[in-house]
This record gives structure tokens, C-alpha cells and sequence, in this order.
């Protein structure tokens, strides 16, 4: 019929849309790292274009090729990244459970406290502050640990902010006060103190931003 042939004809060829073309050429990719990459930026873009379902598809082949990842360190990160574009595309069960196994591939990273406070703020993402504080108490203990000063306070600093958007800011506030460098240590008290403001806690907000003022202004006087 007539009405038949105006339909348009299902596209069959890899270079028939952008987004066939990108997956064909993302599975020509022969570098595990570089494919995995490339796989997750394609579903970045189709998430980002509404288009759940591809995108959700396309995450399960970028799955498959993660596991090829031989880096620990970033195995992690492509894991982490693939599960907050499963958030964005609906599927919060499927992201909790690639972030699953973000954190056991992060225990053997070699910026562990890095890859756990990354993967507890994606858990956050994923509506899941529980364990999201369980894994920031991890990355705590791990930071603890490592012994470059400057290394330390900057990762204790991004916990301590971590802990306070992952709704602890009794925790963020304590980690913050062991940081052993002074400006780190401000730095942590006024991201604490941005996080209470959003949340309109301003007494608490004033009194952490007053801190944070007071460790600068000592560190001036140092100077």
C-alpha cells in the first residue's frame, strides 16, 4: 500500500545513525582500555539523548569488556562511571550492583582511599548512603595508611567532604579535625560547611565556616 511505502525503513546498516556507526567503530577497537572507554562515553551520549534502552544495552557490552581491564585502579573508575550512567538510565539495582564490584576491584588499586571515596559518592548517587558511609569508613582506615604527607591530607580532605555529602556530618566534621595539614584541614571544613548550607542547616553551616576561617587565618600568620 501506499501508506507502506512512505514508512521509513528500519536502519540495518552499522553507518545507517551516528550512534550505529560509533558502536561499530567502538567494537572494532582491538584496546581493551581504549574500547571500554569508548563504549561508555557512547552510552553517556545516548542517556544523555533519552534513548534508555540502547544506552542500558550498550552498558552491558562495556560490562563485558571492563572485566578485560587489567589496571585495577582503573577498572575501578570505568566500573564506577558505567554504574552512575545505569543510575541516569533508570537502573539503580544494576548500578548497585556494578559498584559492588567497583569496591572489590578497588582493594586492589593502588590509590585505594581514591577509587573507595569515588565509588561511596556514586553510591550516594545510587541512593545507597549506607553503604556509601560503610565504604567511606574503609577508605578512612586506608588513608590512614599511606605515607606521603601531602597525599594523605589531600585524600582525608575528599573524605571528609565525601562523609558530609553522604549525609555524616558528624564523621566529616571528626575526619576533617585529623587532618594534620592546615590547609587541607580548611579546605574539608568549608566544603562541610557548603554541604550543611545547602542543606539549610546555617547554625551549624556559620560554626563550621568560622573554623575553617580560623585554620586560614593561622596559617596566614604562619606565613
Amino acid at each position: 500500500s501506499q501508506s507502506e511505502e512512505n514508512e521509513p525503513q528500519e536502519a540495518v546498516n552499522p553507518w545507517d545513525t551516528p550512534t550505529r556507526l560509533a558502536l561499530f567503530g567502538a567494537q572494532k577497537i582491538e584496546n581493551t582500555d581504549y574500547k571500554a572507554y569508548a563504549l561508555r562515553e557512547i552510552a553517556s551520549a545516548l542517556v544523555n539523548a533519552g534513548d534508555n534502552e540502547q544506552t542500558l544495552a550498550t552498558l552491558g557490552q562495556a560490562l563485558e569488556v571492563a572485566q578485560e581491564i587489567e589496571s585495577a585502579d582503573y577498572k575501578a573508575i570505568v566500573l564506577r562511571r558505567i554504574a552512575l550512567i545505569q543510575v541516569e538510565a533508570g537502573d539503580r539495582e544494576q548500578a548497585l550492583a556494578t559498584l559492588k564490584q567497583a569496591t572489590e576491584v578497588a582493594h586492589g588499586a593502588n590509590s585505594k582511599a581514591y577509587a573507595l571515596k569515588e565509588i561511596a559518592l556514586a553510591l550516594v548517587e545510587a541512593g545507597d548512603k549506607e553503604q556509601a558511609l560503610a565504604t567511606l569508613r574503609q577508605a578512612t582506615e586506608v588513608a590512614q595508611e599511606i605515607e606521603n604527607a601531602s597525599s594523605k591530607a589531600s585524600t582525608q580532605m575528599a573524605i571528609a567532604s565525601a562523609l558530609a555529602k553522604a549525609g555524616d556530618i558528624k564523621q566529616a566534621l571528626e575526619a576533617a579535625q585529623k587532618i594534620e595539614n592546615a590547609d587541607y584541614k580548611a579546605y574539608a571544613l568549608s566544603d562541610i560547611a557548603l554541604v550543611l548550607f545547602e542543606a539549610e542547616d546555617k547554625e551549624q553551616a556559620f560554626a563550621t565556616m568560622k573554623q575553617a576561617v580560623e585554620v586560614a587565618q593561622q596559617i596566614e600568620d604562619q606565613r
